[in-house]
């Protein structure tokens, strides 16, 4: 594992309602493992504390998380915060998760249905971190698109703590428009996909083969 100068945390959103997806996102299988658990699993060898953020069908995403706890034995801490507000939004759930990041430390911030991106481009984005020279929001760009995960320095987390925009209707995007943004290129397809559709879902399971790094699972 990177020795950080600073403490980072990844903030997994997991409370989006899958209306799109057929089924509830979090539990479809990829490979032999359960999407969720493929998301938390590829930020293990880099960060602090994992975050799940819970909102439509807590209980399951819950029993999600038991069940990595018992098949990862994670040597980091697993955190749950539920959002009672997700239904308006995953700005909602994305101020939720900041808010159980301790004080003074970074976040990135992760979507639970992005099952593909590589350890590796977590600890990219640390190290860029760590380089310095001035903190700024890190986004990973691969083939000249934006993805996730997305890391927020400090003061950045703080600020958004205390973020209330127009009522619920603010967005991650307007609410970082004020502070500096480095894009960070990534080798990694993994940082552009998620999982929104059937046809999203059987395009990961084509890609799921070649793409994992071995060394994140259990097994």
């Amino acid at each position: 594992m990177l020795v950080a100068d600073h403490k980072y945390h990844a903030v997994i959103l997991a409370a989006g309602l899958s209306s799109r997806a057929g089924a509830f996102k979090m539990e479809l299988s990829i490979g032999r493992r359960p999407l969720l658990h493929h998301v938390m699993a590829s930020a293990l060898g880099s960060v602090a504390s994992i975050i799940v953020v819970t909102g439509h069908e807590a209980g399951r995403v819950e029993r999600l998380v038991a069940g990595f706890r018992t098949d990862y034995s994670p040597p980091i801490p697993l955190t749950l915060c539920h959002n009672p507000l997700y239904q308006e939004g995953m700005f909602t759930s994305v101020l939720a998760g900041l808010r159980a990041v301790p004080a003074g430390e970074a976040a990135l911030l992760q979507p639970g249905d992005s099952p593909l991106v590589r350890p590796a481009t977590w600890l990219r984005l640390i190290e860029r971190a760590e380089a310095g020279p001035a903190p700024a929001v890190l986004i990973p760009v691969c083939g000249g698109s934006k993805g996730h995960p997305v890391l927020l320095p400090p003061g950045v987390v703080a600020a958004l703590t205390g973020y209330h925009g127009d009522g619920c209707s603010g967005t991650l995007k307007e609410a970082l428009a004020c502070y500096p943004q480095e894009f960070v290129e990534i080798d990694d397809q993994g940082v552009l996909v998620d999982l929104d559709t059937p046809d999203d879902y059987l395009r990961i399971q084509r890609l799921a083969g070649v793409h994992f790094d071995t060394d994140a699972d259990p097994d």
